[in-house]
């Protein structure tokens, strides 16, 4: 009689394992969740040395710090979405970072045109969703355009959304006279409707903040620790350095 088996650590054979489930097959949300250091890097503290800025000397500095790897990659996608916006909108004149320690979260904010707020045609849903809340999603896949942009996989600020408890999009747009907010929960499982209402100024914005999912995900609940900020700090620092002269 045949019996399915497999290899263990030592060597030998078991012969109770059914290839149900032995093999198992993940969205790729859920590979995502299942495996985030494929994506973003170790999640678990890690301490190296980096340079940071230290805000007693006013100045660069490095030092040993203890920060997550993931933690820091999904800040660095969405920083680098609006570093993006400011390379092919000339009327982006601002980037800002917030973040608060109390509640955890962190916010990036660019102006600009804004993103278009429409129904896409093909997919049947509000553009700004099928940018921030579904994989695979990118306007980078044409390799026959010469890129001055990051990002080129489809990822990008999605990581951010799959990996926190909760991520809001909020984008004023002046072409089309709406404003769009839209959240989503517990590892972008959860969604709310786009909500639009009537937005009059001239210039646009995209605002996107989240709340890291430090419990399920990070592992720690220690939030927005001050090394981390330190590094991201850094970071914002580094992105000034590249950006256009009239993007403050």
């Amino acid at each position: 009689m045949l019996k399915y088996v497999y290899l263990k650590n030592d060597n030998k054979c078991d012969v109770t394992m059914p290839p149900e489930k032995k093999y198992e097959k993940l969205s790729h949300k859920e590979h995502i969740i299942a495996r985030p250091d494929t994506y973003v890097g170790k999640l678990e503290p890690t301490q190296e040395v980096q340079w940071i800025y230290d805000e007693e000397q006013k100045k660069m500095i490095q030092k040993m710090i203890t920060y997550s790897q993931g933690e820091f990659k999904i800040f660095d996608e969405v920083l680098v979405n609006a570093l993006d916006a400011s390379e092919e909108d000339d009327s982006v004149d601002a980037i800002k970072v917030y973040f608060s320690k109390e509640d955890g979260c962190i916010t990036v904010y660019n102006t600009g045109a804004g993103i278009d707020v429409s129904m896409h045609e093909k997919e049947k849903i509000p553009i700004p969703e099928l940018i921030f809340g579904n994989l695979l999603t990118s306007s980078n896949y044409d390799d026959g355009v010469k890129r001055t942009t990051g990002g080129r996989n489809g990822y990008g600020a999605k990581l951010a959304n799959v990996l926190s408890s909760l991520f809001k999009v909020e984008i004023g747009h002046p072409a089309s006279k709406k404003k769009y907010k839209q959240e989503f929960r517990n590892n972008m499982s959860e969604k709310s409707e786009g909500v639009y209402s009537e937005y009059k100024k001239a210039h646009g914005y995209v605002k996107i903040t989240w709340w890291p999912d430090y419990k399920n995900i990070f592992k720690h609940s220690g939030g927005l620790t001050d090394d981390f900020l330190s590094l991201i700090t850094r970071r914002v620092y580094d992105a000034a350095a590249c950006t256009k002269k009239h993007v403050n």
